[in-house]
């Protein structure tokens, strides 16, 4: 058995969910004499209109099955851009995700996860950067 493994083998990865969860669950703000608006958090889902394919749901399980690493090897226009989400609508059901952060190289492909998330019922906050500003 390879270092790799053998040290893959010894991670609790449900008490690092716990711990994780645990450790930021009891931090609070606290202001006296003041009054906040709290909105409703949307639930993020997979849509109804959207069905993954068999292969997209297979990468969705091997994600899972490799405890969260590894990377979506599909071609140009197979969907990763859904699979991703949908493991992202796991992650939130079964660990209360709070944060998704997704870094595109290009802009185009900023507006394409954009328009994405929202079908997923994700709000996105977009940020753009350039080495000419």
């Amino acid at each position: 058995m390879d270092e790799y493994n053998q040290i893959n083998l010894t991670i609790d990865w449900h008490q690092l969910i716990k711990d994780y969860q645990q450790k930021f669950s009891h931090n609070r703000v606290r202001e006296k004499n003041k009054s906040y608006q709290l909105f409703p958090q949307a639930t993020p889902q997979t849509p109804q209109t959207i069905r993954l394919r068999d292969y997209q749901q297979e990468a969705v399980i091997n994600w899972f099955k490799n405890k969260g690493r590894g990377t979506l090897k599909m071609a140009t226009g197979s969907g990763k851009t859904i699979t991703a989400l949908a493991i992202a609508t796991e992650l939130y059901d079964k660990i209360k995700l709070q944060v998704l952060l997704i870094i595109c190289p290009y802009r185009h492909l900023v507006v394409q996860w954009q328009k994405e998330c929202i079908k997923f019922n994700l709000n996105p906050i977009l940020a753009f950067e350039s080495v000419y500003n």
